[in-house]
């Protein structure tokens, strides 16, 4: 089963966040969606580990945070909440921050870009996982 945004986002707390489907915008490619984030949200967050080919996101005036874990599954994705939530304080917009494991020489690693602090604008955003 995969991660519910809805369940993701109660783990969020002190934050305002908005799921895509709650939003109305299930279904919408990444640009358009990151367009339309953009204008009520500081933050998105993303298990599409592709966005940052996919998109040039210095275009859009939103932080994006990848969440990386095995799989978008919630027992996979909850272990980083914490890391997220800290993350959350150091976004920039036009930028991509990753939170959890990549592989980098052979060697599974957990880390988050460190980014200077911006005013929170609105809300975060979690698209479907």
């Amino acid at each position: 089963m995969n991660a519910c945004p809805l369940e993701l986002a109660r783990l969020l707390t002190g934050h305002s966040v908005a799921t895509v489907t709650r939003c109305g915008s299930a279904g919408i490619k990444n640009g358009a969606l990151l367009r339309l984030a953009e204008k009520e949200h500081a933050v998105f967050v993303t298990v599409d580990r592709k966005i940052s080919v996919q998109q040039d996101l210095t275009r859009f005036n939103i932080a994006v945070v990848l969440l990386r874990a095995q799989s978008n599954r919630l027992e996979d994705i909850r272990p980083l909440v914490p890391e997220l939530l800290e993350t959350l304080k150091r976004v920039t917009p036009r930028a991509l921050t990753i939170v959890g494991k990549t592989r980098i020489n052979e060697k599974a690693i957990s880390f988050a870009t460190i980014t200077p602090q911006f005013p929170p604008k609105r809300s975060s955003m979690i698209p479907l996982l």
